[in-house]
Formats: structure tokens, sequence, C-alpha cells
């Protein structure tokens, strides 16, 4: 198979036809620095421009727009290259004015506020002599004749058309421009196929067609990824070396401690947070006005003490005055009481007065005095909230008293509905009384209840407590009431007539 490939190959080089023209051999001329035909001498060189052909470009380098000749960069010189000066950067424009002067040789120093503008359009005064006043003819102050108003006007007009007509030509539609057609004669070949013998010559009307504005663009502008940049230069790094435990500790980069943050959940000591703080980094120095606010605030507190001191010193003076006073005005009214009782008490007659007519006055104003001290305790009573059960009773509504259970209530069932009212069958007359009758109610409405509270004797209750009480032996009895017959009755006690003050409220009002 092998031999069989080698001869194809070796019939296909004898197939191809010999070349045409010879190939050339170029060599560098020394002396121009350009490319010659090999054999030629230095005398003869004809000057060739452009590049050397393939195979003979080693150690070339295009140095002039000549070598490019109407071509691009060669790809394989590794070398910058700027055909037709693309990429080359242009060089800067110095911003550096040259130094100019006026006509007397004076320095012109505005020549920097003048850079970049229009000599007719910005005046600027910068010397001196600007601030002087102008001085004009006759002839120049004159108003202008009526001549040169009408050609100022005349060309203000033109100029103003000019600027309107390219505003409003921007915004009109505007016919495209149309190239005018070109005419070329064309000459048929009478060997092609379908040639009409009639038609020696043709004319042919070249016309560009007119292109759709709203036709979207038929080529897609896309951007070339950037090269690689510029490999960065070696870093030469000495020979590797054992790491040693000291090298370890100086190189161990403490964990960051965050006082706010703590996505891993690692329990920081407290001396470590607050070694991470910077508290002890700075300097804590305290001022001297601190002492100056502690002892205005002592101060301040001490004198507001002595105020409150003297303040209570005063409210107590002021009080135990007000007692003195007050207890002088109940001495007073004690005094002029006494003397008025001492007044009524005494049975002396008076002029003109026999003496049963004041035993009679006496007598009254004993009884009036008895009245007024009852009032008194009754009234002294109600406002301590003590008064009477029978008071209270015979003050209360009659919903109350019926709520308390004072009012009389049916106690059985069978009050509850009046049996006569359920035999109908003798007509309405039935298990009423006689006509002369006129009883509305069995009972009264209110129980009489005075006698609820005092202890009634029963002697049935007392034999039956004995009875139960029998076995315990012989009756005994308190030391002093023997021989004394057995009580039928409850116990009464005798008021004693001769005391009439129980209270003792005269003893307190002497």
């Amino acid at each position: 198979q092998a031999f069989f490939v080698l001869g194809a190959m070796t019939d296909f080089l004898r197939r191809i036809p010999a070349p045409r023209n010879a190939p050339s051999q170029y060599e560098k001329d020394e002396v121009t620095g350009g490319f010659r035909p090999m054999g030629q001498s230095t005398s003869v060189a004809i000057a060739v421009t452009g590049a050397p052909p393939y195979g003979s470009r080693r150690g070339w380098q295009p140095k002039s727009l000549a070598d490019f000749g109407d071509g691009g960069a060669y790809p394989e010189i590794p070398l910058a290259q700027y055909p037709m000066d693309m990429g080359r950067q242009k060089t800067t424009v110095s911003k550096t004015i040259a130094l100019q002067t006026d006509g007397d040789g004076k320095v012109q120093w505005d020549a920097v506020l003048k850079q970049g503008a229009a000599k007719d359009k910005l005046a600027i005064f910068s010397r001196p002599e600007d601030q002087k006043a102008k001085w004009s003819s006759t002839e120049e102050l004159e108003k202008p004749g009526e001549d040169l108003d009408v050609l100022n006007t005349d060309r203000t007009k033109a100029a103003l058309e000019a600027a309107l007509g390219k505003k409003l030509s921007k915004g009109s539609i505007q016919k495209a421009d149309t190239k005018a057609p070109q005419f070329v004669r064309f000459t048929p070949n009478q060997q092609a196929p379908g040639h009409n013998a009639g038609c020696a010559q043709r004319i042919i009307r070249i016309q560009e067609m007119p292109r759709d504005p709203f036709e979207p663009p038929r080529h897609k502008h896309t951007r070339i990824p950037r090269g690689p940049p510029t490999p960065p230069p070696p870093v030469q790094h000495s020979p590797p070396r054992k790491l040693t435990a000291a090298d370890q500790k100086s190189w161990k980069i403490p964990p960051c401690v965050s006082n706010w943050k703590n996505k891993q959940g690692y329990t920081v000591p407290l001396d470590k947070r607050v070694a991470a703080d910077g508290r002890g980094l700075q300097d804590s120095t305290v001022s001297d006005k601190f002492a100056g606010l502690s002892e205005a605030l002592f101060v301040a507190e001490r004198s507001a003490r002595e105020e409150m001191k003297i303040r209570n010193a005063m409210r107590t003076h002021k009080k135990a005055q007000d007692e003195e006073m007050r207890e002088q005005q109940l001495r007073e009214l004690a005094a002029k009481s006494r003397a008025q009782r001492a007044a009524l008490a005494s049975s002396e007659t008076k002029d003109g007065e026999a003496p049963e007519e004041a035993a009679e006055r006496a007598k009254r104003q004993e009884i009036l005095n008895e009245r007024r001290r009852e009032v008194e305790r009754d009234r002294r009573l109600e406002v301590a909230g003590k008064k009477s059960k029978r008071a209270r009773d015979e003050d209360r509504d009659i919903s109350e008293r019926i709520a308390l259970g004072q009012a009389a209530r049916p106690t059985g069932q069978e009050a509850l509905y009046d049996a006569r009212l359920f035999n109908q069958s003798a007509g309405l007359d039935a298990g009423f009384g006689g006509d002369d009758t006129h009883d509305a109610f069995d009972k009264a409405l209110f129980a009489d209840r005075s006698q609820a509270g005092i202890y009634k004797h029963s002697k049935e209750r007392l034999e039956q407590a004995e009875g139960r009480m029998g076995h315990i032996g012989s009756k005994k009895t308190f030391a002093g009431a023997a021989g004394q017959s057995e009580r039928t009755a409850p116990v009464e006690f005798d008021a004693d007539a001769g005391d009439k003050d129980p209270f003792k409220l005269d003893g307190m009002l002497k």
C-alpha cells in the first residue's frame, strides 16, 4: 500500500506543468538597505519597494510606510507595526504659548486669556490703556444716513432668513440626493451562447438604487474581545527553605474578631473581644471639669438641704402656733359653756320672780338640756355610722324590707295559690265571705318583729335540756344563789336613775 501511494504521488508530480516564470531570488543590499536580485551589482541596483518574498524575510523589519505598500501588517514578524500610521500615538500638542510682543516691544501678557478665542467675538480688556475713554472725531459720532440704514437692514434680514431657513430645513422632509445615471457601451462576446447577431453593441444604464430608510442594517457590528495582556515579568524566588516553628509563629495571622458578625457561630473569649475592641490603645484621661461639676453638685445639694431644713422648721413652727391657737379657742368655748351651764343650773330667783316660777323654769331648762343632749348624741351616732337598728328598719323602703324578710311572707305551698280559686263550679262567690265583711287580706303585710330580738323563757326547752343533761349529777349553782326559787321568766334589770351622764360628757367639758 505504501508503494502504491508513492507511485501515485510521483505520477502527480510528473503531470504538473512547468512554471512560466522562473522564481527570482533576492538578496539584501548593504549599501542602500533595500533588496536586489541575486547576481546584480550595486551600481545597477533596482529600487524594490515592499516586503521581500516569502522565505527571504528573516531579519527584515518594516520601518517606513512604503514597506507596507497597500496592505496591512506582517503577522510572521514579531514587531510592533503601524501600517498607514494606524494605532500610532500622535505627539501631544504643547500648551505652552510663545512669548508675544506688541508694536512697542512690550510683552503681551493677555495672550493666555485670548488663547483659543476668536478675535471678532471676544473682547478682553487687560491693559490699563483699555480703561481710558476713547477719543472719536465728529465725523465718527454722526448718525448713519438712510443708505447705511437700508444696507444694514438688508444685511440683517438676509442673515436672519438664512438662520431661520437652516432651522426649518432640519424639520422638513427632503428629497434624497440621487446621482445622475451613467451610460456604458458594451460589446458582447459573439462566441457566447445565446448571442444576438443583430445587436453588435449594447448601451447599459447604471444608476444607484434608492435605499429604503426603514431597512434594517445589513451588517452587524460585533465587539471583538480584547486580547490577552502583556505577560507580567517573571518574579525570581529564592530556593525553597524548610519552614521552622518560629517562622510559622511569626506568620500566623489571628482571626478577625467582630462585635457585629459571627456567621460561623464561633465562641470568642471575652479577653479576645476586649483586645480586638481597641480600647487598650486609647489613653483615657479624666477632664478637670468633672471635679468642678462634682463640687458644684455638692454645693447645690447642701444649699438645697439647708433650704428644706429651714422650710420644715417654719412649717413646724406655724403648725404649733395654729394648734396652740385652736386649743385656746376650745378652752374659751369650754369656759363660756361652763359659765352658761352654771347660770342655768342656779335656781336663784330673778328680780320680780316668784320661787315657784323659778323652780318651774329650772325644771323646763333641765328637760331642754336633756333633749339637747339626746339630739347631739343621735347626731354623733349617725355621723359615726352607729345608728340604732330600729331607726334603720323604720327608714327602709318597702322593697328593702321585703327583700330582707321583714315583711310577712307565706311559708307554705298552700299560701302561694288560693285553693278557693280552683273551685269554679259554684260561681265566683264560692269561697268568699259574706257581703258585709271587707277582709281583703287574711294576714298583715308586715309581721310584728318588735319582740324578735328579746329573749323569751321557754319552760319546755329548759326541761328538755335538763333531761338530756340529767346523767351528769346534781345541779350546780352559783355561789350566793342558794335558797333562790327557780326562774320562770327572763332576767330583768333596773336602770340606775341617779346616773344622768353615763358617757361622762360633762367631765370632758370641765
